[in-house]
């Protein structure tokens, strides 16, 4: 009698313990309740007035443009490669023209080259916006002379590149100077590889070929081949590596 009255209360004990393990895990899961206080408190934070960003950000999340910053962070550089290549169609074309017209490459290279210096300067140059207020769209870079030392030999490269790429079209076709031009990667792997001892995997390499190839056939099939565009192109190609290097 006695063992069956104990297994009976060993089974309504444990029956007690899953029961009110089950009821501990559902109140778990439910939140706390509220005081009055902390249920005042939360109305009072949702009527404060927020930070003009904080309701610009809220609308953009109700209006689904959320993800539109992160959308234009990857659009980036999809974008800025096809404005730099449309940029530099029109570019060789426009160049082309002039050149045609006044065919003095070295002045005109001088003349953008300056046009260019301008506008820098005048990003840098504070714009009067009444009484003591200026206006400067772009912060002067503060440099010193060992600045300047260095800056000197990238600057020389730059300019050199640029007059000998105005100087191979004027003798040759758009079409052959910017086949020509495709040749730079190849300039760059050697000269990493002579001036910083830095070599690349071997695919890099053999993707070459086909460029490599490319200006070899352009070269024999070209009608109006000309050794000074072919220099002009080929000695652009080596200030530009060095302007990197």
């Amino acid at each position: 009698f006695f063992a069956i009255v104990s297994s009976d209360m060993r089974l309504r004990y444990t029956t007690l313990a899953v029961v009110a393990a089950l009821l501990g895990a559902a109140s778990a899961d439910r939140p706390a309740p509220r005081s009055a206080l902390q249920q005042r408190r939360r109305l009072d934070g949702l009527n404060a007035p927020r930070p003009v960003n904080e309701g610009r950000a809220a609308v953009r999340r109700l209006q689904g443009g959320a993800g539109s910053p992160k959308l234009l962070r990857q659009l980036k550089i999809p974008l800025a490669f096809t404005c730099w290549y449309l940029f530099s169609i029109v570019y060789s074309i426009a160049n082309k023209q002039v050149l045609s017209a006044w065919n003095f490459p070295c002045t005109s290279a001088a003349a953008q080259l300056a046009v260019g210096a301008l506008s820098v300067l005048l990003l840098w140059t504070p714009l009067p916006l009444g009484g003591e207020k200026r206006l400067r769209l772009r912060s002067p870079p503060s440099l010193d002379a060992n600045d300047v030392r260095k800056l000197v030999p990238v600057a020389s490269c730059l300019a050199a590149g640029h007059l000998l790429s105005t100087v191979a079209p004027a003798y040759g076709t758009v079409a052959f100077t910017n086949v020509v031009k495709t040749l730079e990667p190849l300039f760059t792997c050697a000269f990493s590889a002579l001036l910083l001892g830095q070599t690349f995997p071997l695919p890099v390499y053999l993707s070459l070929l086909p460029v490599v190839f490319g200006v070899c056939l352009a070269s024999a099939s070209e009608v109006s081949f000309s050794a000074v565009s072919l220099t002009s192109g080929l000695l652009s190609n080596v200030a530009f590596v060095w302007q990197c290097l």
